[in-house]
Parts: structure tokens; sequence; C-alpha cells
């Protein structure tokens, strides 16, 4: 059975974040703005893309892992729409997937058994609301591709 390849792609993508502090990588305090700067969304200034995580690594990692989570849950009688979700999902976050492989690398074994320990609840619950999905779906060549598509 092909469950060992994705559990341990989910893994990484929940751990690649590792002991990171939980404050949002920003460079101003929250709320604040730049003096005379226009508001975002404002004619001519970009909106901030909400469709992509935002705040620290280990956040980042977390809110991929739920919106995956998310993905194998509700696809679970469909194994090629499923594999088509997690292609187009995987494609949005490939910067921010490898950006948490980075960052990842950088910890040390601590401190990814503190974010492991950390976020066991969160971590446990993705893992069980994936599951039926893994198992229906591991064979599927579409999920396969995909799975093997992240940057991890």
């Amino acid at each position: 059975m092909k469950i060992t390849w994705i559990g341990l792609t989910l893994l990484a993508l929940a751990t690649a974040a590792t002991g990171c502090d939980s404050k949002p990588d920003a460079t101003a305090p929250a709320g604040s703005a730049v003096p005379g700067a226009a508001a975002p969304g404002a004619a001519g200034v970009e909106k901030k893309d909400e469709s992509k995580p935002a705040g620290s690594m280990e956040e980042q990692s977390l809110v991929l892992m739920d919106k995956m989570s998310d993905i194998f849950s509700k696809n679970v009688a469909d194994c090629d729409k499923m594999g088509t979700e997690l292609d187009a999902f995987i494609k949005d976050n490939t910067d921010t997937f490898k950006k948490l492989k980075e960052y990842g690398e950088t910890q040390s074994p601590e401190q990814k058994k503190a974010f492991t320990e950390k976020n066991k609840d969160k971590l446990e619950g993705a893992m069980k609301k994936m599951e039926p999905g893994i198992k229906a779906c591991a064979t599927n060549q579409k999920v396969q591709g995909a799975m093997k598509s992240m940057p991890l």
C-alpha cells in the first residue's frame, strides 16, 4: 500500500516549519500603517492574496495542512477529483512549500520536537481527517502525481 509516501509527505509538510516563533513575518507591528501609504485594495495598490497562508512559518504549515486535509476528506469518494484539487493546491502554494522546506532544514531536532509536541492535537486531527482519503486514493495516479509534485 502507498499510504507511507503520502503520510511522510504530509508529515514533512507539518514539520517543515518546526521550531519557529508564532509571530507573523511582518516588518511593522500589526495594525500599523506607513504614513502616506494607500490602503490595500485602493486604486493602484495591490490587495494581499488571502488564499495564501500568512503569518509565521509554523502558522503557514498548519494552514496548508488544514487545507490539504480538507481536500482529502471532501473527496474521499472521487479520487480523480482529489488528485485534481491537490495538484491545483500544490501549484498555488509551491513558493510557500519551498520556503517551509528551506526553513525546516534550519531547525534543530529539539525545535522539531517542540513543534510536534506543541501541535500534537492539530497534527493528529489532520491525519485522522485525511486517513479515509489516503486509504481510498493512495493508488490513484492523479493523487500520486500531485503528491510527488510537492516540493518537500
